[in-house]
Parts: structure tokens; C-alpha cells; sequence
């Protein structure tokens, strides 16, 4: 799989009194590859990702001009293997490197992550996962940048809006049942 983008946003601010004029105005690329490997009892997908962006900020204030650049980027790349253990078992194994680069921090870090499913019965089961993540540069809360990295380890969510390359560590448990047909239910206990 392929995924290229491209993003572009102009923000003007202006106030009468005292003279202020503001804009910023961003450009932003970014492109993933991915492969996608099944077999019979297990599976493979690993890609990698490449994320860079032109911010330039002009301020004038009572004439008075500043224009300010920046080029933040990010480098990323990731494996995921799961494998059937067992008829009832299922195990995911991972782990991701991720860069970001920008004018404030220069982070690295590489994220491994682990998830077991297990259908104890066949309308229960149970969850488990364990993973850490870095999250990705962005030019401004606004942008939301794609990418085709799987979101979830063993049903927990492991990509939230947060800070510039806030760095997380998450573990959970969950248990899923089906009551029947048409009702589900479950709950999980993370951090």
C-alpha cells in the first residue's frame, strides 16, 4: 500500500487596534509505504513513513515585522507480526522507531509493542496489551496526518491527539461478550 499527501493552510489574524496582522501559513507532505504479508496461522505488516512540513509565521505589530520558519519532520517506521498460537489464541508482536525533528525537540524512540487475544468461550473473550508510542510531529493541533500504521494492539487504541512528541506507555485488559445476536457488551481497565 501507498499513501501520499499533501496539506496546505493560510491563517490570517488581524486587529484594528493597536496594529497587529498575523499569518501563518503551512505546507506539509508526507508519504508512507506499506507491506502486507498473510499466511495461514500468521500475518506481517510493516511500513515506513517520512512526514515533513514548511511553517512560516509572519507577525507585524505596529510595523514592526518578524517572520519565523520552521521545517518539522518525522521518520517512522514499523513492524507487526500476529500469530495464532493456538485455535483460541492469538499473539501480536511489534515495535516502531520513530524520529521527530523541530525547532524545540529532537525525539527519538523505539516503541515495542505486545498483545494476546483469548476466546475463552465462543462469546467471550479476553485482551490483553502492552506498548509504548511517540506522538508524531505535526505543524499545528489542526492538521490530522494519515497514515496507515495500524492503530490498535489487541483491540487498544495506542494513537491519541496529544502533544508534539508526547511520549505514552499504555497496558489493558479487557474482557468482550456477547450476550447474543444482537447485544454485546464488555470493559476494559487500562493506563
Amino acid at each position: 500500500l501507498a499513501l501520499l499527501s499533501y496539506q496546505s493552510r493560510d491563517y490570517d489574524f488581524t486587529l484594528t487596534a493597536p496594529p497587529l496582522d498575523s499569518n501563518l501559513d503551512t505546507r506539509t507532505y508526507s508519504g508512507e509505504i506499506q507491506y502486507l504479508y498473510r499466511a495461514d496461522a500468521w500475518s506481517v505488516v510493516s511500513g515506513l513513513r517520512y512526514y515533513e512540513s514548511t511553517v512560516e509565521d509572519t507577525f507585524d505589530f505596529m510595523g514592526d515585522v518578524s517572520v519565523d520558519t520552521r521545517r518539522p519532520e518525522s521518520l517512522g517506521a514499523y513492524v507487526y507480526v500476529t500469530a495464532e498460537i493456538l485455535p483460541q489464541l492469538q499473539l501480536t508482536l511489534g515495535i516502531s522507531r520513530d524520529e521527530n525533528r523541530n525547532v524545540v525537540y529532537d525525539r527519538s524512540r523505539w516503541n515495542p509493542k505486545a498483545g494476546l487475544i483469548w476466546q475463552a468461550t465462543d462469546n467471550t473473550t479476553i485482551r490483553a496489551g502492552a506498548f509504548r508510542t511517540l506522538q508524531l510531529t505535526t505543524p499545528a493541533r489542526q492538521e490530522i496526518l494519515p497514515s496507515l500504521e495500524p492503530t490498535a494492539v489487541a483491540g487498544f487504541n495506542q494513537f491519541f491527539f496529544g502533544s508534539q512528541s508526547e511520549e505514552a506507555d499504555r497496558y489493558g485488559v479487557g474482557i468482550d461478550h456477547r450476550f447474543s445476536g444482537s447485544l454485546h457488551g464488555g470493559a476494559e481497565l487500562s493506563r
